[in-house]
């Protein structure tokens, strides 16, 4: 939301990341409330929750407040019309890497743009992407504890309350959700495909190194405790150009249309 050229946008587009801020603490409060509150949690699901919390919220505001990187100063890339070559922004005027895309709501060009979301207030591309996989991550774990603890104490005692169904059904229900999501997002990483990439190009495995391993590097750099926490990382990529194969490269009509998400 920082990124927006409007200042209006950016108070507006701050009211979603105000709500998700607080939906996880709602969630967290009826975990104490309705559950161990009551005297039926342990150490172990406590520590778990209050962990999972604190990477929540550490992984939503780095992928909030991270720019996901734009077309840099005296980039001098060639236009062409193949998925693998760069190409010129009607919008922006100017010529950009492979995999760039323009963003109608941050009026700018992405680097490797997956998608605009809402919910962070942001784009989620080069510079951030890692960050909000983290985030589903954890949101995933912690709905779920959550909600299969309120859950199972709601079907096997008596003296439940209010936060009780609350937690298990918010919980429960924001876990199936979001972990679906996030399954997507780590089909599409093994792959090595964005969100705007599967959808336009289908069958398209260009950027498919043949590797998993090698594909996910080009998420989390080559840091190993920045696969699980949201910190900074350095990968031999700049966001610019990426590895292709080019025997994967299938003709497709590259499409015109930029993100308006």
């Amino acid at each position: 939301m920082l990124f927006h050229r409007s200042l209006k946008k950016r108070a507006l587009f701050s009211l979603p990341v105000v709500f998700v801020t607080l939906l996880v603490f709602f969630v967290f409060y009826c975990y104490h409330a309705g559950y161990k509150w009551l005297g039926y949690s342990s150490l172990v699901s406590d520590v778990a929750v209050y962990f999972f919390v604190f990477m929540i919220e550490w992984s939503y505001f780095t992928s909030s407040f991270t720019d996901p990187g734009t077309v840099p100063l005296g980039y001098t890339g060639t236009e062409g019309e193949k998925a693998y070559e760069a190409s010129k922004c009607k919008f922006c005027d100017v010529i950009r890497p492979p995999r760039a895309h323009h963003c109608r709501v941050c009026d700018r060009c992405v680097l490797r743009q997956d998608h605009h979301c809402p919910w962070i207030g942001n784009c989620v591309g080069f510079h951030n992407h890692r960050y909000f996989i983290q985030f589903l991550f954890y949101a995933t774990l912690n709905t779920g504890i959550v909600g299969s603890s309120c859950l199972g104490h709601y079907l096997t005692n008596e003296d439940y309350n209010y936060f009780t169904l609350t937690g298990a059904f918010l919980g429960s229900g924001l876990s199936a959700l979001i972990g679906g999501l996030g399954g997507f997002h780590v089909w599409g990483m093994l792959a090595n495909k964005t969100t705007l990439e599967t959808k336009r190009f289908r069958n398209q495995l260009l950027f498919d190194l043949g590797d998993w391993r090698k594909n996910l590097k080009q998420i989390f750099g080559e840091n190993i405790f920045a696969v699980v926490l949201p910190i900074p990382t350095y990968g031999h990529l700049d966001g610019c150009e990426y590895p292709y194969i080019i025997e994967n490269f299938i003709e497709e009509p590259r499409e015109e249309k930029d993100e308006e998400l």
